[in-house]
């Protein structure tokens, strides 16, 4: 069952589900698909048939992450397009309870710690730094630098108190140790920018990333000279990706090529577990619920979360009154053709979202496909031809003595194998819904010749009417999804042009710290590398994970002498020269008060 809420004018960036209530979820959006304007946190409860908005909160600027506090049910924090923290209570309507800035760039990670000893917030900004906070002061703990692109990810280990993990545009995966003060193990993970990570909430050792180059990887921390596992199906870069609170070895990623992809990573070849495919433009949040098995929820960029663009609504809208005049004006036939007409096409679509499914669960094309369906449907075409007598009748059909009859069944046969071919192919590259389409056409066709040269259907005024107006919804539907196709071609044109041309925008650089890796605060915080202590020694034999080693980087490869801007840099110039222009109106925002509608 689906659920959705619509949010207009909002596109969604993250969204998480709270630890203490199952059916309560927060989600942060942005105007303008945050390059310009405000942003919003959404708080949502869900009941067994609707998502209803419970409260929402305004920013000055877009919202790009969300994480719920682990210790009070009504507290959460929030990251920003002006490099501040948000700290907000649900209990309150008034606004931040904190604002938290000192990043200089875009926040787009933020993360509240799970274990019981320890209560601090990660964020990762695009300023290539990663602060920690602790909410009792008003300045970050420290600040850990160390990653030479952006950083779009910064998750706390579920396992080990202050350790976290960090994925950067630089294609590194990198892992901290906030009492050293230091990064205590680098893996060159992707050879592209590495949108997400997560830990497993099983195994300490497990962690995956998803990247650029549409692959997740599983890693084992003990041996990472190679990833346990890489989980390749998504056509678009991987958004985010969440491990799964009931199984091992279960997870679930979200990507801009509109999907939502379920795996089992210890399955070996077939890893693949489903494919959800119900927006129409990037997803970007995802999250499990940890109270209800089976139950995850995502957001995108359509602000529908799951409804059909309007588009291909109004498409099936015109068509389907176009059938139904077609149909009032023909209705000489016998009734019993009718109703096996409505069956046929029941079963046609059936069969048509079966394939459908099966293209997106496995990796066999249109002609495996065609092979088992002939191989499964033999039995029952050799039973219903034996119960019917036909199997007896062809052979003494007359007409077999005739040299032009053999031609004319055999090219017969090639035709059929040819259109089931071509119905197999366009359901497995589009889905069940074009193909449909493209037979409306075949259909409207098959009509006109028919009523024009066999006389088959007398061509009544109501009926031309209704195949005109089927017509003008099946060439509305094509156009629709000829320009949707076009906008999900978008981020892969940009990822192409961006390895040709230098864009503008010039990469964060922040001045070297006396102290090496953190930074000096006046409130008490962490001002160096500090000794190891017998707790981060038994840290050390029990995960495996704070092994000091740094490889050798093999992601970005750069020549000497030669300026090498990463990917990442490139649409950070891109996004940050496009928000610098203002050319969007921010919403007006009413000071104390809380907004009823997103």
């Amino acid at each position: 069952m689906t659920k959705t809420f619509r949010s207009p004018s909002r596109h969604g960036y993250a969204v998480e589900i709270s630890p203490f209530f199952p059916t309560r979820l927060a989600c942060a959006t942005s105007q303008y698909y945050g390059i310009a304007g405000c942003g919003t946190l959404l708080v949502l409860d869900q009941s067994e048939v609707e998502i209803s908005l419970f409260r929402s909160f305004d920013w000055n600027d877009g919202l790009f992450d969300v994480a719920w506090s682990e210790s009070n049910e009504h507290v959460l924090v929030t990251g920003a397009g002006d490099g501040s923290l948000q700290v907000w209570d649900t209990a309150n309507p008034q606004g931040p309870l904190q604002v938290l800035k000192e990043h200089k760039q875009e926040v787009y990670s933020v993360d509240w710690s799970q274990t019981r000893v320890e209560n601090l917030v990660l964020s990762g900004s695009w300023d290539r730094t990663v602060k920690v906070w602790d909410l009792e002061h008003p300045q970050s703990l420290c600040t850990l630098q160390g990653h030479e692109g952006v950083i779009y990810s910064a998750v706390w280990s579920p396992h080990v108190p202050g350790s976290f993990a960090s994925a950067s545009g630089d294609g590194t995966l990198r892992l901290w140790d906030v009492k050293m003060g230091a990064s205590r193990l680098v893996i060159p993970a992707h050879k592209a920018e590495i949108l997400s990570c997560d830990w497993s909430k099983y195994d300490q050792n497990v962690i995956v990333t998803g990247a650029v180059d549409c692959s997740l990887r599983v890693w084992d921390l003990r041996n990472v000279r190679q990833p346990i596992s890489e989980l390749i199906g998504h056509t678009y870069a991987i958004r985010r990706v969440k491990f799964s609170p009931f199984n091992p070895t279960v997870l679930a990623s979200c990507s801009y090529d509109f999907t939502v992809r379920f795996w089992d990573w210890a399955r070996g070849d077939r890893p693949l577990l489903g494919t959800q495919e119900h927006h129409t433009e990037f997803v970007c949040g995802l999250d499990f619920n940890l109270h209800v098995p089976d139950q995850v929820v995502d957001c995108a960029w359509d602000e529908t979360n799951g409804i059909p663009s309007l588009g291909v609504t109004t498409a099936v809208l015109i068509t389907t009154i176009g059938a139904a005049l077609a149909g009032a004006g023909d209705l000489m036939g016998d009734p019993f053709g009718y109703v096996t007409g409505v069956l046929a096409v029941i079963i046609h679509a059936s069969y048509l979202v079966l394939i459908q499914k099966a293209s997106t669960d496995s990796d066999y094309g249109p002609l495996t496909a065609q092979y088992v369906i002939a191989i499964t449907a033999s039995p029952v075409l050799l039973i219903c031809a034996f119960v019917s007598m036909d199997i007896v009748n062809v052979w003494s059909f007359p007409g077999w003595s005739d040299a032009a009859v053999p031609c004319i069944f055999t090219t017969c046969i090639v035709i059929g194998c040819a259109m089931n071919f071509t119905t197999l192919h366009c359901t497995y590259i589009n889905s069940a819904v074009t193909t449909s389409f493209v037979g409306v056409v075949k259909s409207i066709a098959t009509i006109t010749v028919g009523m024009l040269a066999f006389e088959d259907v007398k061509p009544t005024r109501l009926f031309i009417a209704g195949v005109v107006v089927n017509t003008v919804g099946s060439v509305t539907y094509c156009a629709v999804k000829y320009f949707e196709t076009v906008k999900k071609s978008k981020y892969q044109d940009l990822e192409e042009a961006s390895k040709d041309e230098e864009l503008p925008g010039e990469p964060y650089v922040e001045e070297k710290k006396p102290n090496g890796d953190l930074e000096v605060v006046p409130n008490g915080g962490l001002v160096g590398p500090v000794e190891p202590t017998d707790y981060m020694e038994s840290t050390v034999q029990e995960s495996g994970v704070m092994e000091s080693i740094e490889l050798q980087k093999q992601a970005n490869p750069t020549e000497s002498g030669a300026s090498n801007t990463s990917l990442s840099d490139n649409y950070v110039g891109v996004w940050r020269s496009v928000r610098s222009l203002k050319v969007f109106k921010k919403d007006t925002l009413i000071d104390n008060e809380e907004l009823q509608s997103p």
